[in-house]
């Protein structure tokens, strides 16, 4: 789990659930693994860093769970992984195709949305109830 101020992401065995809050209401966007199997998460790369959870009954407290780099959803498609990495503003994923492996498999699918567009530069926009989520296309070149 990633968790914010305001914003929650659960990673469950058919994809990320983010739920995010306002004051007045709330949202659940799951993004799905169309056509893809069902795959517990694997954390990888663990850090030096330990998370406190000191809210609520003292029952659920919890402390020096232990956090990690990444997160890997391997073989959700044959020959495709789909792996999610923390970054300072929420995270990114990555899917990576192996050898053999399909790309046109890939699809997925944004369950709790609006609407979803692609905009002029490229970016995955997904609209909901409490603005608009814009997802940046990745800098980094494909690898042959």
């Amino acid at each position: 789990m990633l968790r914010d101020r305001n914003v929650g992401v659960f990673f469950t065995d058919r994809g990320p659930v983010l739920a995010a809050h306002s004051r007045r209401r709330g949202i659940a966007l799951q993004t799905e693994f169309v056509g893809g199997r069902a795959v517990e998460p694997a954390a990888g790369g663990r850090s030096q860093t330990v998370v406190n959870y000191y809210v609520g009954d003292s029952l659920h407290w919890s402390s020096g769970a232990p956090s990690y780099g990444e997160l890997t959803y391997s073989g959700v498609w044959p020959g495709v992984d789909v792996s999610y990495q923390p970054r300072p503003r929420g995270f990114e994923y990555t899917v990576i195709v192996h050898p053999g492996g399909k790309p046109d498999s890939v699809r997925l699918a944004c369950r709790g949305a609006q609407g979803v567009e692609i905009s002029s530069s490229g970016s995955l926009r997904i609209h909901t109830d409490l603005g608009t989520i814009e997802e940046h296309m990745s800098d980094e070149d494909e690898e042959d």
